[in-house]
């Protein structure tokens, strides 16, 4: 499993980053993210239901993206603040540990 992470926008306007690659992982650890994934609902999410954001008057929300790529294929979501699952806190919580600063630009 596959995950790409990015969070930008609050207040500060910061952008972070990570990829996670359970393959380069043993196999107890590999296997926490793959619990992780699957206790977030994200994969079992409707298509509609998999992008969300707020209305553009709530500036300063964070901005979440998450692609997960799996044996099924590749998933896009994205959420902000208000429109996250909250099924999928506890695993934006370790996203964003891992994550780090990324240019705005790439």
């Amino acid at each position: 499993m596959w995950i790409r992470f990015r969070i930008s926008g609050g207040f500060a306007g910061l952008q972070r980053a990570c990829t996670i690659d359970t393959a380069g992982m043993n196999r107890e650890e590999g296997q926490e993210w793959v619990d992780l994934v699957r206790a977030s609902g994200l994969l079992s999410l409707p298509a509609r239901e998999r992008i969300g954001h707020a209305p553009p008057k709530a500036v300063d929300l964070r901005v979440i993206a998450i692609t997960i790529q799996d044996e099924s294929g590749s998933h896009q979501f994205g959420f902000d603040d208000l429109t996250l699952p909250s099924e999928a806190a506890c695993l934006v919580e370790r996203l964003q540990q891992h994550a780090v600063c990324d240019p705005l630009d790439t």
